[in-house]
């Protein structure tokens, strides 16, 4: 699970990035201002693509969570007495286990809509450069 969360953050973590952050730092913005107004949104694509797979597969594992028992039982080790028993509440328990990883998968495909949107609204448009307008220079 570790290496596919960290290939994808990877991703993230541009020359781009590095670059605004070295801007923001010569006009004065201290390391708290750029995390929050610079690395963090252009990160958050990243984070947001590597947070669903790595939540989904730690989700999925039975066996982590019983080796990891710390007193508090974790949700698929209590489903597992259920699920010989009674075919029913195997059935909703099943329900209620997928139900988190589903809105995981949902939240993931929200965001990705939104970034997208995002890009669009901010690109320039065709035949201009960033910073011009498309009025007439003679008006």
């Amino acid at each position: 699970m570790v290496p596919y969360v960290v290939l994808i953050l990877a991703s993230g973590f541009t020359e781009d990035v590095r670059a605004l952050e070295e801007v923001a730092a010569v006009h004065g913005a201290g390391p708290r201002r750029r995390l929050a107004a610079l690395t963090l949104p252009a990160v958050a694509p990243a984070l947001a693509a590597a947070a669903v797979p790595g939540f989904l597969v730690s989700w999925s594992r039975y066996g982590l969570s019983l080796a990891v028992d710390g007193g508090i039982p974790m949700l698929p080790v209590l489903l597992v007495p259920f699920v010989g028993t009674d075919p029913q509440v195997a059935a909703v328990l099943g329900v209620v286990f997928l139900a988190p990883a589903l809105a995981a998968v949902a939240l993931a495909v929200r965001l990705a809509g939104r970034s997208d949107a995002g890009a669009a609204r901010s690109a320039p448009r065709a035949g201009t450069r960033r910073g011009e307008s498309l009025r007439d220079p003679r008006t």
